[in-house]
């Protein structure tokens, strides 16, 4: 399903239900990481029909993403996650703009939670640099088919003050993990980043993974 854009289009908050399902799992005392598109990718992936482009829906989007913070920082939320599939994809210098302005404007409204940026399908080089500085509490990186992840942070580092959530488990493989594999992958991590600082994460939702290897 991709969003359709008009020039007249109103971008707000028109829903409660990811504070409603925040709030239930709560009520059974399991504490949930939210997850929601974010704004850039929402943004790139909308389908324009008129005269406007992204850059012109930046101001209204990001009020949405702030009632979206505003809310989960009341309800105390630990983690929220913002995906950002269209980050591996080549970005151009006002694709980086676009994103960089997006972020600047709501980092300074973040409050207590803690802001997750997710990636996956690919490494980030056409800005990593811009990412790395920006303040995220915890980036999510893939090391399956991000070819060039690990070479990107040997290169430039990685924030000491933020997690690595590392995709290091293919999250679309049916067969079992090489386990040897992903424990050299996560020696090598571990000398360029501290490794407590490193949470062990899949490459991608694992909405492709079998739920069990019984029948395997």
């Amino acid at each position: 399903m991709v969003p359709v854009i008009t020039d007249d289009t109103e971008i707000r908050l028109n829903s409660d239900k990811p504070f409603k399902l925040y709030k239930e799992a709560l009520s059974l005392s399991i504490k949930t990481k939210s997850v929601l598109i974010g704004p850039f990718t929402f943004l790139k992936l909308s389908e324009y029909r008129g005269k406007k482009k992204p850059k012109d829906f930046v101001n209204p989007i990001v009020k949405a993403y702030k009632k979206i913070i505003n809310e989960f920082n009341n309800l105390e939320l630990e983690w929220l996650q913002f995906d950002e599939p269209f980050l591996v994809t080549d970005l151009d210098e006002e694709d980086i703009k676009l994103f960089i302005s997006l972020y600047e404007e709501l980092f300074a409204h973040k409050g207590t939670t803690k802001i997750l940026l997710q990636t996956y399908f690919g490494d980030i080089r056409d800005v990593y640099k811009e990412i790395i500085d920006l303040g995220f509490d915890g980036i999510g990186l893939d090391f399956v088919e991000g070819k060039k992840t690990l070479d990107l942070i040997k290169k430039y580092g990685f924030p000491r003050d933020t997690l690595l959530f590392a995709g290091v488990i293919n999250g679309k493989n049916i067969w079992r993990n090489n386990y040897e594999e992903t424990l050299n992958l996560l020696c090598e991590l571990s000398e360029n980043i501290n490794k407590e600082n490193i949470v062990i994460s899949t490459s991608c939702s694992l909405l492709h993974v079998p739920y069990t290897l019984e029948n395997e």
